[in-house]
């Protein structure tokens, strides 16, 4: 029975409501950030660039060291300056130091300060080391100088620049007033250097960084370090930002100061909405390139973990430990990695260790160089997913039970896990959070929506099926109501029949009340006795019962079922004698009439009224041979199909072939004497002599037939079929009674 009028369309209508919540609720800041920590799960381990490495001011060169080097602090320009001579013997195509000298240097190395001291201990010879000291320090730098110069002769360094932001809601792009480039004598012209802030999101990682930076005094553009230093890698003149961030509509929006206002739609100075991604379009070796921009930033595709771009210690370089043919034609980065100096961040692939500063300049550098760009899932594409994965769902969910839906939802998450994975190797990142609230949204809304519905229409079959069938039928009914075809549908099943003998005569020698009463007794009994076994009650009708096996649940045992069922009535029938005669009740008595063969089964009726039953002529059959009783004296007959069926568990004797009325085909019968092992050997004796005796009658050998069936009488003359058979034999025997040419044997049971 369907437990929904429509559930494509139910299930329609709760995907569409459950996409519309789970849209609104992801569009908060806590669902957000719970997106960017499962998304950075996406973040897959890939090659990072051979063309890429970094020179690392690492712990060994930060601390005292083997080489009798000094700390960091002792570092001057001067050794800087060695550090790119040294690095450029290698002949790499570009040198990146993401190292901020923003002024003079303000530290003198300690052998020059030692020297002053020695030397200024003989005050006798004058004063003319503090004197030279002065003089080579007092207006002069000679490690800036000595940098300057190493800078200007190498021609393929980019200098790290600095800003302090002010505003990064202008269509994405960051401005400020005040920035920290490379002191004067480093960068003359402001055009060498790259602006290398990196900004984390809320949760402190690392994910996407600006390209170019609006200087609010000059209106000016300034484009990132990693471009810079990409610009340098190609041999472009850096000296211009050559690029322009153009809005998915073709909009250039390069430099608009924009406003979110209060509608939270970003616009620009005219009041035009600036639609969509971004991308920045500029020329890069030669060809031409559009970066995809979200907010004025690109999403940086991390390669590795921290630590996995090739790296040479400082000290290493310095102390010539290592072959400077590894620079060539590389893209040579030069910055600090020891944790001490905290010029780290986290990651989407951090794993818990921060990712150095300099490594997350290369992964830029990487993103850009192969054009590996990442963006995230558009809103209209992030709707129609929502939607279709809700929809989906709940068309699924609802014909599935809880378990098998507990599993469906568990397959679709890892569907959409590996979609989500397939799309990251295409650029793209699905919104990690939506879709699996949406699912688990979907299951609970599907599974609230069953129970109220389902609870309703178990009330409704339990009350109709309470009176049907056995509460253990009636339970499984409610499990799946769907097992019930509304309308009627093909089974096979055996069919139950039985009436009381002589019901009319018990009828009028005893008061209705009594009469009803015992009726109620004896129905009550056999009701019960039936559904024990399975069997449906179909109708009672005065003092009869109709009951099947093998719906509305399918039972392969149905026939076996049905005999079973029609034997405990008889005990059951025993036991209601013996209380019977205590109360001096008169005894009933009853024949039973089983079929088993294909018949319509379901309810049937009027839409205001009907029941649940069986038609078709293997139940119209089971009818007519409980009457046929009558003619051969026994108490359940069953037909050739049920014999067949249920043969191997009880004792039958084959009692005729007859033909029933309404009925063309001849039907042979048996009657069911037993079950298995229960019945006397003097019964087994006797059935065993009916057989002969009916053999040699079907032989037309009437004469020896009738002295079987005599002597079956005289052995046991409560035989009513040796009986019945040893007259037709007296009969048949006769010259003036022989059948005719073509006697088929067939009896014709001309009443019910």
């Amino acid at each position: 029975m369907k437990i929904f009028k429509n559930k494509i369309l139910i299930a329609f209508f709760v995907g569409l409501a459950v996409a519309a919540l789970t849209t609104v609720i992801s569009s908060s800041k806590i669902i957000n950030n719970w997106h960017l920590k499962i998304a950075d799960s996406l973040y897959t381990k890939n090659q990072p660039s051979d063309e890429i490495v970094i020179v690392a001011i690492d712990k060994k060169s930060f601390v005292l060291n083997p080489y009798e080097r000094k700390r960091l602090l002792e570092y001057s320009r001067a050794d800087y300056a060695e550090a790119i001579e040294k690095i450029n013997l290698g002949k790499p195509k570009v040198i990146g130091i993401d190292i901020l000298f923003s002024d003079r240097e303000n530290y003198v190395k300690r052998g020059t300060i030692n020297e002053l001291i020695d030397n200024m201990k003989n005050l006798g010879e004058g004063n003319k080391y503090v004197e030279k000291f002065i003089e080579d320090y007092e207006y002069t730098y000679p490690a800036d100088e000595k940098l300057a110069d190493t800078i200007e002769k190498a021609g393929n360094v980019v200098p790290a620049a600095e800003i302090f932001i002010e505003n990064i809601e202008n269509n994405g792009l960051w401005s400020y007033s005040y920035s920290v480039f490379p002191f004067m004598i480093f960068d003359p012209d402001r055009t060498r250097g790259g602006i290398a802030n990196a900004r984390a999101d809320e949760d402190n990682v690392v994910r996407r960084t600006p390209l170019t930076f609006l200087n609010n005094n000059n209106n000016k553009l300034y484009e990132h370090f990693s471009l810079k230093v990409l610009r340098a890698y190609f041999g472009a003149e850096a000296d211009n930002v050559q690029g322009r961030i153009l809005s998915s509509d073709g909009k250039d929006v390069t430099g608009v100061v924009a406003d979110s206002g209060d509608s939270g739609v970003t616009v620009d100075s005219n009041g035009d909405p600036v639609v969509g991604t971004q991308f920045y379009k500029t020329t890069l070796g030669g060809k031409e390139i559009a970066i995809p921009l979200e907010n004025g930033k690109m999403m940086i595709n991390y390669f590795d973990q921290p630590y996995s771009f090739k790296m040479i210690s400082y000290i290493d370089l310095i102390n010539n430990s290592f072959d400077t043919s590894v620079f060539k034609d590389k893209i040579v980065l030069f910055g600090v990695t020891a944790s001490d100096l905290h010029d780290e961040q986290y990651t989407p692939v951090s794993g818990g260790v921060p990712m150095p500063g300099v490594e997350i300049h290369a992964n830029i550098i990487q993103t850009i160089l192969n054009e590996n760009y990442l963006r995230n899932q558009g809103d209209l594409s992030k709707i129609v997913t929502n939607v279709a994965v809700a929809v989906v769902a709940a068309l699924v969910l609802v014909y599935t039970n809880i378990w098998l839906g507990i599993a469906v939802i568990l397959a679709f998450g890892i569907l959409y896990t590996l979609t989500a994975h397939f799309f990251y190797s295409q650029g793209a990142i699905l919104n990690m959070v939506q879709p699996y609230l949406t699912l688990l949204t979907t299951y609970i809304t599907i599974i609230i929506y069953r129970y109220f519905a389902e609870l309703r229409e178990k009330f409704a079959l339990k009350g109709a099926f309470s009176h049907y069938v056995s509460k253990d039928v009636v339970k499984e009914v409610m499990k799946n109501p769907d097992m019930l075809a509304l309308g009627g549908q093909k089974r096979i099943l055996s069919v139950f029949f039985s009436d009381i003998v002589n019901f009319t005569h018990l009828s009028e020698g005893l008061k209705p009340e009594a009469l009803v009463a015992l009726i109620n007794e004896y129905m009550d009994t056999m009701a019960s006795t039936i559904m024990n076994l399975k069997g449906t009650l179909d109708k009672f009708e005065g003092d009869a019962i109709m009951a099947f096996f093998g719906a509305p649940l399918e039972d392969k045992n149905h026939a076996i079922n049905a005999c079973a069922s029609a034997l405990n009535c008889r005990r059951a029938l025993h036991d209601l004698h013996e209380k019977w005669r205590v109360e001096a009740k008169p005894l009933l008595d009853f024949r039973v009439g089983i079929s088993t063969g294909e018949a319509i089964v379901g309810n049937m009726g009027s839409r205001e009224r009907f029941d649940y039953t069986a038609m078709g002529d293997t139940v119209n059959l089971g009818s007519r041979l409980e009457g046929t009783n009558k003619v051969y004296g026994t108490h359940i007959i069953v037909d050739e199909t049920t014999y067949r069926m249920a043969g191997t568990n009880f004792e039958f004797r084959e009692l005729d072939l007859v033909r029933v009325k309404g009925k063309d085909q001849n039907v042979r019968i048996y009657e069911l004497v037993g079950a298995k092992g229960k019945v006397s050997p003097a019964q087994l004796k006797i059935m065993q002599y009916y057989a002969q005796g009916l053999a040699l009658y079907r032989a037309r050998n009437f004469v020896e037939a009738l002295k079987v069936f005599e002597g079956i009488v005289k052995t046991a003359p409560y035989d009513w079929p040796s009986k019945i058979f040893a007259e037709r034999c007296r009969i048949m025997s006769a010259a003036k009674n022989a059948p005719v040419d073509g006697w088929d044997g067939v009896f014709d049971i001309r009443g019910k």
